[in-house]
């Protein structure tokens, strides 16, 4: 069938009936993978088309909880991503508050080679200044990016 009228006229008429015994949706479903097939293969008869569609269509259903799983462990990752930055962000906030009470706290022991140790000798610890450890290793790295700089 190689007039596309013909073939419009004709493929209007299935999916018209095939209206009458499925839901909407897999009519969309299987008009939209023909329309496909048919725009590669305008050279091919309706059975042909609806067939390949048809393939198509079975095939992606068994790929569909690979599909699931693989999207499923992307958004998980994104999520951890997003937590991960989150994290960063609120640890960057605490040490900005509490910097000007680090920076003078550096004032009266200068010369340490890290900010922990600084603390050390001090008598403090980050919970002190309203910081976790790992907000802590955070300022010294910020803190030797700085230096090296």
């Amino acid at each position: 069938m190689r007039n596309a009228t013909d073939f419009e006229t004709l493929f209007t008429s299935l999916l018209t009936e095939l209206g009458d015994v499925l839901p909407r949706d897999a009519v969309d479903l299987i008009e939209t993978q023909a329309r496909l097939v048919h725009a590669e293969r305008p050279d091919l008869d309706i059975p042909e088309v609806v067939q390949i569609a048809r393939d198509v269509l079975k095939g992606n259903r068994h790929e569909a909880p690979f599909i699931l799983a693989q999207m499923k462990a992307e958004h998980a990752q994104a999520v951890a991503e997003v937590a991960e930055s989150r994290a960063r962000l609120d640890s960057l906030v605490r040490i900005e508050e509490a910097f000007p009470e680090l920076e003078r706290l550096e004032a009266r022991f200068p010369g340490r080679t890290t900010a922990a140790q600084m603390l050390a000798d001090a008598g403090h610890t980050w919970d002190d200044f309203g910081l976790t450890e790992a907000d802590g290793v955070l300022f010294q790295e910020l803190l030797d990016e700085h230096i090296t700089s």
